[in-house]
């Protein structure tokens, strides 16, 4: 295929990993059944992606992210397969719907939800997309496809794969699941709401704020290159999630403070060290990257305090470049008036309240 006609197709796809050998799963509402043979490929479910797969639809190539011992790996596209033929999802259930500014919002499932799940379910993302247009200040100008998949339990693997035109309108493409044995009448389950509540926020928020505003990290031919942005990159979409469970979402909001152990993440001097100059390319031998989420949480809690994150992204947008990190530290330390390493003490004793309920 030349290069033209490859860029009008962009694959998403999500492979699960877990459980022992021999489990048997459907892919197709429980009408299609088939076991699961390859015993090499496995993953455990992790703070940062429990069992949810999402993507940019701006993203073009994707790489399948899974989880080994606390630890992200990417394999590439020609393993994502790994039973017998790939579930047909063409003649799953399908909801057009709306979301505001007038984009689109594709609702995809297994198994139809119920009327009112789908009516709280819809009425949900809109209230995600207004609540983070109106705390950044910024239009995210693209719309969501969201798949349902039911399961009677978390799958040996699974798979699945969707192709997008170029210009396809959504911001992100997300796959979650339905364990419908922790489904409670009238809910979509813990699962959906904790990727919904946290993961599908998270990036939505690295849609919102790309590289003309804040640059990225990235490598070249002569290796990686970083800026020292990344605290305030993820620190930001983790505090997008926060401030939108604060209000109304109470489990999901005490379960973002648990997963990133706001109460101890900055007592470790290493962590400390490295926060400022966290990069993409960590080899996590000083602290993990999980830990420098909550980290960047908290850094992020204690500065929209005291001042609104539409204000800071209003600055941002006003250099005459992409900031990096050096600006993001200027600014903050100008704003709270504190040093760095007075920030993070700030940051620590504010963790430790919210780990207790207490602020």
């Amino acid at each position: 295929m030349d290069p033209k006609t490859r860029k009008h197709l962009k694959t998403a796809a999500l492979l699960v990993l877990m459980a022992p050998l021999g489990v048997v799963v459907g892919a197709m509402g429980g009408n299609n059944w088939w076991p699961y043979t390859e015993p090499h490929l496995y993953g455990l479910r992790d703070r940062t992606y429990g069992w949810s797969g999402t993507y940019d639809s701006r993203s073009g190539d994707y790489s399948v992210t899974y989880t080994s011992h606390g630890f992200e790996r990417f394999l590439p596209a020609d393993h994502l397969y790994v039973e017998e033929r790939p579930p047909d999802t063409s003649r799953w259930w399908h909801h057009p719907a709306t979301l505001p500014g007038g984009y689109p919002l594709d609702l995809r499932a297994s198994v139809p939800p119920t009327p009112d799940q789908l009516h709280d379910l819809t009425q949900r993302l809109r209230t995600t997309w207004s609540h983070l247009e109106k705390v950044t200040g910024r239009p995210i100008d693209g719309g969501l496809d969201l798949t349902l998949i039911h399961m009677t339990g978390l799958p040996a693997s699974w798979s699945a794969h969707q192709t997008l035109d170029s210009d396809d309108p959504h911001a992100q493409v997300f796959w979650t699941f339905v364990l419908e044995d922790e489904v409670e009448p009238g809910t979509l389950g813990p699962e959906v709401d904790d990727a919904l509540d946290h993961l599908l926020i998270h990036e939505l928020g690295h849609h919102l704020v790309d590289d003309a505003l804040v640059t990225h990290d990235f490598e070249n031919t002569l290796g990686p290159v970083t800026w020292e942005t990344r605290w305030f990159l993820e620190g930001l979409c983790e505090w997008l999630a926060l401030s939108y469970t604060r209000e109304g979402r109470p489990d999901s909001y005490r379960g973002i403070l648990e997963t990133r152990h706001v109460g101890t993440v900055l007592a470790d001097p290493q962590l400390r060290e490295g926060i400022w100059t966290w990069s993409d390319h960590n080899d996590e031998t000083s602290f993990r990257d999980v830990d420098a989420y909550g980290a960047s949480l908290l850094i992020l809690e204690l500065w929209t305090r005291h001042r609104p994150l539409a204000d800071i992204l209003i600055e941002l947008e006003a250099l005459p470049r992409s900031a990096v990190g050096t600006d993001l530290r200027a600014m903050i330390t100008r704003d709270l008036g504190m040093s760095l390493d007075a920030i993070l003490d700030a940051a620590h004793a504010l963790g430790v309240e919210l780990a207790h309920g207490e602020s």
